[in-house]
Order: C-alpha cells, then sequence, then structure tokens
C-alpha cells in the first residue's frame, strides 16, 4: 500500500482506494488529542463495543484515553520519524503529494503508525492531500497475542517468544487486527 505525504501538515498518511478514497489513516495527532479521546470514550464506552475487549478499561476515562495516546505517539516516533524524513526528501523531486511504496531498498518495522481512521471533509485542490478531516475510528495491527491459549499459560507464552523473535519483514509473523469506528459510520465501511 503506498504511503502518502501531506506537505501542508508534514503528516503521512494511508488512502483507501475507490469508492472509500474519502478515508484515510493517519498516525495520532497530539494537536487532535481532545478529539480522539472524546471519540474514543464514546466508542469504548459503547455495549455494542466494550464486552468485546481483553484489556481495556471499563468504564473508559478521559485520562485513560489521554494517556493511551501519548504513549502511542511516543511509540511511534521513531517509525515516523524515518518515514517523514523519506517522505520530505522524495517530496523534493515530486512536485505533488510525495508517496512511498515502490522503493526497492524499503525499511521494515515492528510496528504501524497508522492507526486513526479519518474521513476528509476538504482536500487541496492541487495535490489532493486532506485539508480538513474527522476521526471516525481506529485500527490496528500487531503481532498476534494467541488467544487461543490461556492467559499466563507457558502455550502462550511460548507462541508470543516464537512469533515476536521474528525480525520485522519477516513473512512468517503471525499479525492480528483490530479496530473501532463510531457507529454511524459502520454502515459505510463495512457494506
Amino acid at each position: 500500500m503506498t504511503v502518502y505525504y501531506n506537505r501542508l501538515t508534514k503528516e503521512p498518511y494511508l488512502k483507501l482506494p475507490p469508492p472509500l478514497s474519502n478515508i484515510i489513516i493517519t498516525p495520532h495527532r497530539l494537536e487532535n488529542i481532545d478529539e480522539t479521546v472524546a471519540s474514543m470514550v464514546d466508542i469504548l464506552n459503547d455495549p455494542r463495543v466494550y464486552p468485546w475487549l481483553e484489556r481495556t478499561p471499563y468504564p473508559y476515562l478521559n485520562e485513560d484515553g489521554v494517556g493511551w495516546v501519548k504513549a502511542h505517539c511516543k511509540e511511534n516516533e521513531e517509525v515516523l520519524s524515518t518515514l517523514c524524513r523519506d517522505l520530505e526528501q522524495e517530496n523534493l523531486i515530486n512536485t505533488k503529494n510525495a508517496t512511498v511504496g515502490s522503493k526497492q531498498d524499503r525499511e521494515f518495522f515492528d510496528n504501524c503508525p497508522f492507526t486513526c481512521i479519518r474521513e476528509v471533509m476538504a482536500e487541496d485542490p492541487e495535490t489532493r492531500a486532506p485539508l480538513k478531516d474527522y476521526l471516525i475510528g481506529d485500527i490496528k495491527l500487531a503481532r498476534y497475542t494467541f488467544y487461543e491459549h490461556p492467559p499466563n499459560s507457558k502455550e502462550r507464552a511460548e507462541a508470543q517468544r516464537k512469533n515476536n523473535e521474528l525480525r520485522a519483514g519477516d513473512e512468517n509473523i503471525i499479525w492480528t487486527i483490530g479496530g473501532n469506528q463510531v457507529h454511524v459510520h459502520y454502515m459505510l465501511l463495512y457494506h
């Protein structure tokens, strides 16, 4: 998947293909922490959502969200710094929106900073880069934790150890994906 770079905001993002090209996936934004936390509190306290969560506190409070977003931003600093550097260099060559995705010398990372699902409300007419968007959900790609084994079991610990020892980029890594979205967008994204 191509990583785009918004020259105006200095932010990398992923863009879904048509007919959902108005949906982007961005890293968390500390400058939008209030919007993010409000959305998280609503979603994670929803009775259709919280029974399915394993380690998320209930009720989910603003403090939980603030701590989580700050920790997530810190965790992704290195990846985003490298990615932005590469995209800025590419931008010197490309006069429109810079992209990364076709280089032969790809670098692999162990975590994915793209977790915020956003609906684009306005785009730059020249570059088509997002100018205004709002948060509609969250998605997370992570190494699998082997939920089929009992918590604290030797089997779970061994499976996690083997999976976590694989180097970033190894095609044998077992991944898990999870997420949530504002209920109103469920029909848009999944039907």
